[in-house]
């Protein structure tokens, strides 16, 4: 008897120790943060997720977010979130360009750089939609 609760006891901590290892190796189970919740969005497969996603950004807005939010509204095909991300930067930023890129951009060059550290591997991701031969010439350049 003695000997079956101690398997029981072994086999249960052998469970936890792989729950915990499978865990700390699957993003998808942590919170996303950053360049990781725009990459995320970019391969959303749903509007329903990528509105998710876009309260999340919110939720955790960095200065860092706001080229991406740009980048990702020029690139990003989905009318509904392209506008979900620019209503989210105007008020984050207090700035009213709506869909004028020329005057993010300029706001943008004329203020103090901030980016993620995954921005690269955003880049990656956001670029990868244009030409698949992107995702390389971007990948791991997060000190762009």
């Amino acid at each position: 008897m003695l000997s079956r609760i101690f398997i029981v006891i072994v086999f249960s901590y052998v469970l936890v120790c792989i729950s915990a290892a499978a865990t700390a190796q699957n993003p998808a189970s942590r919170e996303l943060r950053g360049g990781e919740l725009f990459i995320a969005l970019i391969s959303s497969p749903s509007t329903e997720q990528a509105q998710r996603l876009v309260k999340a950004i919110d939720k955790t807005w960095e200065k860092s977010y706001e080229i991406m939010v740009i980048e990702t509204v020029y690139i990003l095909q989905n009318e509904v979130i392209s506008l979900e991300l620019i209503h989210l930067l105007q008020k984050k930023t207090l700035k009213q360009y709506g869909y004028n890129f020329s005057n993010w951009y300029k706001w943008l060059w004329n203020k103090e750089e901030f980016k993620d550290a995954k921005y690269g591997d955003f880049k990656s991701a956001l670029h990868k939609k244009i030409d698949p031969k992107f995702e390389n010439y971007f990948k791991g350049r997060n000190e762009m």
